[in-house]
């Protein structure tokens, strides 16, 4: 039974990529400034936009992140549901977004009205490149002729294998989502940049802290040292909100020391931006397993 694949556009993949593999992508929104902003995958790679966003964020724009609206996900479900195809939603982490639960509701409604459509979902506990990670494996895998269920056993191992770093100047915009507790806040606390990732729980977590751009990029390089395996057939990807000159630097050094296959640099997508500030980065790729394993 041929399926279809469903994501977000959190998940910061290139729009072409989405019409290649013909996955299907749901809008995010946010109000800024009392103007509403609806985040398709186009919106994800017009450069000029995105560095306008970034702007507007370090102007201290009042910003409101809107929940994910059910009319939109059911329009894009049923779309693929009624034309007969099964159904496979890759979603951003369930302990940071309301997006997944969203998803997930409107797909329990629409299993009663197609009892005979198989629908999976998989919460990918996961932001940005990390959430784009597995859909490009999924994507990856149904070219290949793999099925449903073959995709989704792989997804399962595969997150027990990502690994997301990220780190920001500070913490204020992060603490306002409400998304720190009380040893990541310390770990920015006096003038030190947190080094933080995002766990096999789908939370966020601190790993390390350093005074500068170089100490904290030698860290996350560190870390990443100790987790990649078969860097040479690994993409490593890399999201910045606004400061591509550390996200450069950040890829030189991966580049002499991992030895990494590929190196992509994407700005991050507004909504994620807004919930960490301006000046941050980010480094995503699958790597050794996880110690502890969630399912």
């Amino acid at each position: 039974m041929a399926y279809t694949i469903v994501t977000d556009s959190a998940c910061n993949l290139p729009a072409q990529m989405f019409r290649e593999h013909d996955i299907r992508v749901i809008p995010l929104k946010l109000i800024a400034g009392g103007e509403p902003m609806i985040l398709d995958s186009e919106l994800a790679d017009d450069g000029e936009a995105l560095r306008g966003w970034n702007q507007r964020l370090r102007d201290g724009v009042d910003i409101h992140t809107s929940p994910a609206n059910e009319k939109t996900c059911e329009a894009v479900f049923e779309k693929i549901l009624a034309h007969g195809d099964d159904l496979l939603y890759i979603g951003f982490s369930s302990r940071l977004s309301d997006v997944y639960a969203t998803a997930k509701a409107v797909l329990t409604r629409l299993e009663k009205k197609y009892p005979e459509r198989r629908i999976c979902l998989f919460d990918s506990r996961a932001v940005s490149f990390g959430e784009g990670l597995l859909v490009m494996k999924a994507a990856d895998m149904q070219e290949k002729g793999a099925t449903l269920t073959e995709v989704f056993g792989q997804l399962k191992d595969d997150r027990n294998c990502l690994h997301q770093y990220f780190t920001v100047p500070n913490l204020k915009t992060l603490a306002r989502s409400g998304r720190l507790k009380g040893r990541v806040r310390l770990a920015g606390s006096f003038g030190r940049q947190p080094l933080l990732s995002v766990d096999e729980d789908g939370g966020i977590h601190a790993k390390a802290s350093a005074r500068s751009d170089k100490g904290i990029i030698d860290a996350i390089v560190k870390r990443m040292g100790q987790k990649i395996a078969d860097a040479d057939d690994r993409p490593v990807m890399i999201a910045h909100t606004d400061c591509i000159e550390k996200a450069q630097n950040l890829s030189r050094k991966i580049r002499e020391v991992i030895h990494p296959n590929s190196v992509l640099i994407h700005t991050l997508d507004p909504v994620i931006s807004a919930h960490i500030g301006p000046d941050a980065i980010g480094v995503f790729f699958i790597g050794v397993p996880r110690k502890k394993r969630v399912d």
